[in-house]
Parts: C-alpha cells; sequence; structure tokens
C-alpha cells in the first residue's frame, strides 16, 4: 500500500533552490486503478475503522522543483504559485496522480491545501495588527514585571505602585513554592497526577495529526485487548469533573451548610467573577498567542499546517472561548481545542449556582435538591444518548484522530457536550454535601463500619466499567438500545466512585490518624503544592508545547508509536517542557492577574487583603 504519511525533505528544498523553491502539502484520495487487487486489499484493510487508518486518504508533502524540468523551476512555478490559479492545482495534481499511477497502479484525486515559497515564508515572518497587539501586550507585561521587580523593596501607599510590585518575579517564584495549608491540599497530588494521564493521551492523538512512518504500529497496538482499557480512560474523564464540582461546591457551601448563614448576592457575584477570573486570563493569552505569533516561531510543513489552521480557527472563533461556548458553537473549528473541557466545567459551574440559591432559600431541602439534580441529570443523558442512536462512550476510530475527532459526530454530540458530563461534577458536589453535613455534626465517617468494609471493595467499581469498555470497543453497534445508554450512563457513575471513596477516606483521615498511610504520605508529598499552582496551565499550554516537542525531538514524520516508544522516548521531554511553560506563565502573569484582582476587588469593598 502506499505510505499513509509521505514528506519529501523540506530543509533540504529550501537549501538547494533557495529563492525558487515551492513546497505543497496535498491531501490525497486514492481510486482504484489498473492494479485492482492492490485497491481491493486498501478497502478490506482500510473497512476496520476501529483500529485501522483510511488507507484511501493520504497526504503528501512534495518539493515541486524536484519534479519539473529545469527550465520550469524558476519563473513559471513561482509565477504560479504567486497567482494562485488553476494551472497550480493542475500541476500539483498531475506531479502526484502520474507518480501514484506508475508506481502502485492507482487513480487519484489531489487537493492542495498549501504551498511554501521564499514569498509565503517572508509574508508569514510579517506583522499584522493583531501580531503587534499581542507582541506589545507581552513588551508590556515584561516591562511591568521588571518595574514590579527593582520596586518590590519600595515601601509605599501609592496603589499604583502597588499594582506593580504584584508583578515582582521573586516574590511570584515564592508564591509558586510556598507551602499554604488547606482542608483540601490532598487533593493536589490526585489531580497532578491525573493531568499526566491527559498528556499521556493527547501525545498519542497528536501522532495521528502530525503523521508517522510507519502507522502500522499504532494500528497492531489498536486491536491487543489493552488498548480497550485505554480507550476507557474517556469515561474516566469524569474523574475530573468530580474533583472540579467537589472542591467547588464544598467552598461555596460551607457558609450555608455548616455555618447556616445565607449567601447574599455580592457572594454570588464574587463566585462567578473569581471563577472567570481564574480560568479566562491565561486561556485568553495562550489563545491569541496562537493566533499571531505561533506560527512565526514554526518551522517546516507539518508544524505549519496545523499552526495556520490553528491560527484561523483562533482568529475567527476567539468569542466563543471568552464565552464559554466553544463546546457548542462551531466547535468543528476550535481553537484551543482541550478548552472544551474548561467550558463544560463553566457550564457545569452555572447548573451548581443554580442548586447553590435553591438550598440557600430552603436549607432543609439540600439532600432532596441534590438527590433530585442527580436523578434529573441522569434521565436527560439516557434520554439525550437514546434519541440521538449513541452507545454512550466515546470511542474514537483511529483515522479520527488525524483530525482531532472534530469532524466526528459522535465527538460533537456526545464527548464534549454538557449533558453526557454532568456525573462526575454531580457526584462531586453529593461528596462535598456529605463532607460538609459531617463536619457540622462532629462525625468521622472512617468510624462507620459500612465504610469501612467498602474502602476493602471500592476499586471493584471499575470492573463493570472494563467490560463495558472492552465490549464496546471491539463491537461496534450499529443501533442502540435504550440499554447502552444506560449502561453508559451507569458506568460513568461507577468510575468516579474510586476517586470519590479516596477523596472522603482521606479527608476524614487527615486529623484522626496518628500513623498515615502510604497514601496520606505520598499525597502529603511537597512536590504536589507547586504542581498543583500550574495544573491548570499545564492543561491549558500543553498541546501546544507538545506539538514543539514533538516536531523538535523528529526530525520530520513521527518515527515510532507504541505506548513504550511515547514513553521512554517523548513523555519525559513532554512533562518537562510543559510544566516549565506553565511555571513561567503562573510567575509571570496568572499569579499576578490573579493577585491584581483582590487588590481591586478588596480595596473597593475596603477589605484587608
Amino acid at each position: 500500500m502506499p505510505p499513509l504519511f509521505k514528506y519529501d525533505d523540506y530543509d533540504q528544498c529550501r537549501a538547494i533552490y533557495k529563492r525558487n523553491f515551492t513546497y505543497c502539502v496535498v491531501d490525497v484520495q486514492l481510486f482504484e486503478g489498473s492494479n485492482s487487487s492492490l485497491w481491493r486489499q486498501i478497502e478490506d484493510f482500510s473497512r476496520d475503522r476501529r483500529c485501522h487508518f483510511r488507507h484511501d486518504k493520504i497526504k503528501r508533502g512534495i518539493c515541486l522543483n524536484e519534479h519539473l524540468d529545469v527550465g520550469f523551476k524558476g519563473t513559471f512555478v513561482n509565477k504560479m504559485m504567486r497567482n494562485r490559479t488553476k494551472n497550480e492545482e493542475k500541476l500539483v495534481q498531475k506531479v502526484i496522480f502520474d507518480d501514484l499511477l506508475a508506481s502502485y497502479g492507482l487513480k487519484s484525486d489531489q487537493k492542495v491545501k498549501f504551498c511554501m515559497t521564499d514569498e509565503t515564508e517572508k509574508a508569514r515572518m510579517s506583522f499584522d495588527l493583531f501580531d503587534i497587539l499581542f507582541t506589545f501586550i507581552i513588551v508590556s507585561i515584561l516591562t511591568i514585571i521588571i518595574v514590579g521587580t527593582v520596586s518590590k523593596n519600595i515601601q509605599t501607599t501609592k496603589t499604583a505602585l502597588k499594582y506593580f510590585q504584584i508583578f515582582s518575579l521573586p516574590h511570584n517564584v515564592k508564591r509558586l513554592f510556598e507551602n499554604r495549608s488547606s482542608e483540601t491540599a490532598f487533593i493536589d497530588a490526585i489531580r497532578v497526577n491525573a493531568e499526566q494521564i491527559v498528556i499521556l493521551v493527547h501525545i498519542r492523538v497528536l501522532f495521528a495529526e502530525i503523521g508517522m512512518e510507519n502507522p502500522l504500529t499504532m494500528e497492531c497496538e489498536a486491536h491487543q485487548p489493552y488498548t480497550s482499557v485505554f480507550a476507557s480512560f474517556v469515561i474516566l474523564l469524569q474523574n475530573f469533573f468530580l474533583l472540579s464540582g467537589f472542591l467547588s461546591f464544598y467552598k461555596n457551601a460551607k457558609k450555608i451548610i455548616v455555618d447556616q448563614k445565607s449567601l447574599t448576592k455580592m457572594d454570588f457575584l464574587e463566585m462567578i467573577v473569581k471563577r472567570v477570573v481564574r480560568l479566562l486570563p491565561l486561556m485568553t493569552l495562550m489563545m491569541f498567542f496562537n493566533a499571531t505569533l505561533a506560527t512565526k516561531i514554526s518551522s517546516g510543513p507539518i508544524l505549519n499546517d496545523i499552526l495556520d489552521q490553528e491560527k484561523e480557527f483562533c482568529r475567527k472563533n476567539w468569542w466563543t472561548n471568552i464565552l464559554f461556548l466553544n463546546n457548542l458553537l462551531r466547535s468543528d473549528e476550535p481553537c484551543l481545542q482541550q478548552t472544551w473541557h474548561v467550558a463544560v466545567e463553566m457550564q457545569m459551574f452555572v447548573m451548581e449556582l443554580l442548586v447553590l440559591i435553591i438550598i440557600n432559600k430552603w436549607k432543609n431541602l439540600s439532600s432532596l435538591v441534590l438527590t433530585s439534580t442527580f436523578v434529573l441529570t441522569n434521565i436527560f443523558q439516557v434520554l439525550f444518548l437514546y434519541g440521538n442512536g449513541l452507545i454512550g462512550i466515546y470511542l474514537a476510530d483511529l483515522d479520527a484522530q488525524r483530525t482531532t475527532f472534530r469532524f466526528e459526530e459522535n465527538y460533537q454530540k456526545m464527548h464534549i457536550n454538557p449533558l453526557t458530563n454532568t456525573n462526575g461534577y454531580v457526584i462531586g458536589m453529593i461528596v462535598a454535601y456529605v463532607q460538609l453535613k459531617l463536619i457540622k455534626n462532629g462525625k468521622n465517617l472512617n468510624e462507620n463500619w459500612v465504610f469501612k468494609k467498602w474502602n476493602s471493595i471500592f476499586l471493584i467499581s471499575f470492573v463493570p466499567v472494563g467490560f463495558y469498555s472492552y465490549v464496546m470497543y471491539f463491537h461496534r453497534i450499529q443501533h442502540p438500545s435504550i440499554v447502552f445508554p444506560i449502561l453508559s450512563t451507569l458506568s460513568r457513575n461507577l468510575c468516579v466512585l474510586p476517586a470519590a471513596t479516596v477523596i472522603l477516606q482521606m479527608f476524614n483521615s487527615s486529623k484522626t490518624d496518628e500513623n498515615p498511610g502510604v497514601m496520606k504520605l505520598f499525597n502529603d508529598c511537597y512536590i504536589f503544592k507547586p504542581l498543583s499552582k500550574i495544573n491548570y496551565g499545564i492543561y491549558i499550554v500543553h498541546v501546544p508545547v507538545l506539538l514543539f516537542v514533538i516536531a523538535a525531538t523528529t526530525s520530520s514524520l513521527v518515527k515510532y508509536g507504541s505506548m513504550v516508544d511515547i514513553l521512554m522516548h517523548l513523555y519525559p521531554f513532554a512533562v518537562l517542557a510543559t510544566t516549565l511553560t506553565a511555571a513561567i506563565c503562573f510567575v509571570t502573569f496568572e499569579m499576578p492577574t490573579i493577585s491584581a484582582f483582590k487588590l481591586l476587588y478588596y480595596s473597593t469593598s475596603k477589605k484587608e487583603v
């Protein structure tokens, strides 16, 4: 079969042909030609969409100069590329069509994604208004950091200088590494380690988008039983929502449930503003970086292909991210695609606010309200899945990774939809409520004999989740009955029970056990304190950083693709690069922004910081 990905050497093309070079990236659709046996092989192999790529859709990067006569290398080719006429399309089509027909006996149709010439690369490095504006913002931030660092030791009562001092680099580095006690500090280790699984999964997805020299490695691995377990990590995303729901509801509802006081309108407004200030600034910074400077530090056809598309999407659809609606509006053209999770969390937060408003007015109905929320969200989820003919668990086809799932109907309707992601968040709210009631009544759950028994078997809840994922992975269900949405909804609930159990276990053992167990000692490790502070930053920056890391560690196409290769050759560099990038963003932008908001808010409210 023709290689799935094949790129001529871009650096060599540019070095040899200098100002006259022309390099094009082309999507190719294969058709049956004179070699009918090869075509049948391609069709049969590509039919297994779950475990195989579509080998009738291939990608080529060609140095056009190498395929043309000497007389055409200069004026003819570059003139066509400048004018973008139909002749350019015909030229590329002829080169690839003739090559595939002669080498494999296959016909083809070609779509030129873009061409790179000396002129286009110079244009790439030029600055438009958006580039200049973002560069000005970055320079301004760096200037403020310098002024704030120099003036930090100056004692002043001037508010303006205090805002500058907030950006002091030594001060924010100290804030990053300081160890502040908190009731929920034990969750830091869970969050940090869970984030590493996300990075691991996204590395594998990016391999298919970038392209591999030997995609058969990934295709063979897709047939292995353990791959279904790896795929079930999609369901385990609910654990992230569990942590968010627990932490948010525990903090926001404590005044209502433990102190038996009522929240004011200002309290609710403060919740919303703090949430937005925590999530939006860094996401906006990274979003506009992708829309401006990212393409200027990229090199080569593969990175340019991905980052040019990201630039286009961010410039067109940035407002969907600002409104936290990027999972619902224009999600097939995403800017910072991974931030669909942030949008869903914000939408879950709105649901939490509605619950808080109700229990704030009718405190005695707290249990009923939370139980009703759990039941209703599960019913809506089952009906939604059944009504749309969905099995309820998103197990993506391998070929869908080439476009990072953007055109997958199941991805759009199910994976990033708030209706199918309520389970973890709602259970997190319920766990927080249970813990707050325990605190109010002065009880310790670890002394309950039922909970003690459950602690010895709670991991069993993973068994039906793993079994369901295995069955769904290897057996494609065309017309699912209502049984499958019910089972998938049940699986989403079951998969968060172990984490919920650990949270309650750790919360109730933090002050009572004289001899802490291994889990508590692990969770109390100091390293997780600073890492937890940059955990959100890691999530925001990790995809662009991973792209540059993969590009830096491979000359062109990815030379490996198995999980072992990823763990040995790439993952350590990826973790180091994302952590350092997130840490830099934290001390230079994220922490100063939060501190500036606190200074402004509390000075306006006449409160002490």
